[in-house]
């Protein structure tokens, strides 16, 4: 059972992008592991895997794990150019991984701790599973690297309603069950829908 879909809006994303955390170290380097994630999209799995030898001609290119087995094929994403501005940070460090990553656990804590910090607590609602009802709690309080994935479909989604289009650079198979958690159809899709048939 699953809940509405919940995500980063680009300007949420681009509040943690623009933040000085040039206090806070630690999160500003989680910052630029998430807000790269926001922009690619790829499970937190292949996001971990990648080296600079997957970036090429501005694009990131990876062979999804999870659908390797049904479907091996490769997803090219185009780098937004604040991607790139984020990667080029990183370009002088020895090791031959995309980002200097952290162990899940710190990444998620990371996440958490890096939205409280930038005033993301807009407040979303859940569903607690334990009784299967529904809550309302802050952004940073329900947030994880799933939640960049989320972001890159969901504001992807609400520009260009096309799921193999996004699919095609998420990473999941065409027609794909799962793609639908990932997408809301909000008001504002609707309103341009009835507004196109004027």
């Amino acid at each position: 059972v699953y809940g509405d879909p919940f995500y980063l809006s680009i300007e949420e994303r681009n509040i943690l992008y623009e933040a000085d955390l040039s206090s806070a170290p630690r999160l500003e380097v989680i910052r630029d592991i998430f807000v790269l994630h926001c922009y690619i999209g790829c499970r937190v799995g292949d996001l971990y895997r990648l080296t600079r030898e997957n970036v090429k001609d501005g694009f990131v290119e990876y062979m999804p794990q999870k659908t390797k087995k049904c479907e091996a094929k490769t997803v090219r994403v185009p780098l937004h150019k604040k991607a790139l501005r984020i990667l080029s940070k990183y370009e002088g460090s020895d090791s031959d991984r995309l980002l200097p990553f952290k162990p899940i656990s710190i990444y998620n804590n990371g996440i958490r701790e890096l939205l409280k910090h930038c005033g993301i607590d807009r407040m979303v609602t859940v569903l607690d599973t334990h009784g299967y009802k529904t809550v309302q709690k802050p952004l940073y309080e329900v947030a994880s690297s799933h939640t960049a994935r989320k972001t890159f479909v969901g504001n992807l989604y609400k520009q260009v309603p096309d799921p193999n289009l996004i699919a095609s650079m998420s990473g999941h198979v065409e027609g794909s069950r799962a793609f639908a958690r990932y997408r809301n159809i909000d008001d504002d899709m609707k309103r341009k829908l009835v507004e196109m048939i004027n």
